[in-house]
């Protein structure tokens, strides 16, 4: 859960603040992942950690992991970082 909060709010965060608060997000998202995680919420943990790894300059680690939140659908492989762009987009309106 404190993942999923610290993802969530890096945006309301200037630049130096914002890496930090994704930097924490992974942290916690990697501690919920070696505990005990509730199936249902995968989709949510996969987008919150394939989007905060995106952001912190860990694409190459975050890009072939990252599906859609809502389908599961992995994201076009042929234009990453526009589906990335795209749900960020979605996700913020």
């Amino acid at each position: 859960m404190l993942g999923i909060c610290a993802f969530r709010e890096a945006g309301a965060f200037d630049d130096v603040a914002r890496d930090r608060r994704y930097m924490t997000a992974v942290s916690f998202l990697r501690e919920a992942d070696r505990q005990s995680m509730i199936e249902d919420r995968r989709p949510e943990w996969n987008f919150a950690m394939g989007i905060s790894l995106f952001r912190t300059g860990l694409a190459d680690v975050a890009l072939p992991g990252l599906r859609h939140p809502r389908t599961g659908e992995p994201l076009d492989r042929a234009a990453p970082h526009q589906g990335v762009r795209r749900l960020a987009l979605e996700r913020s309106s």
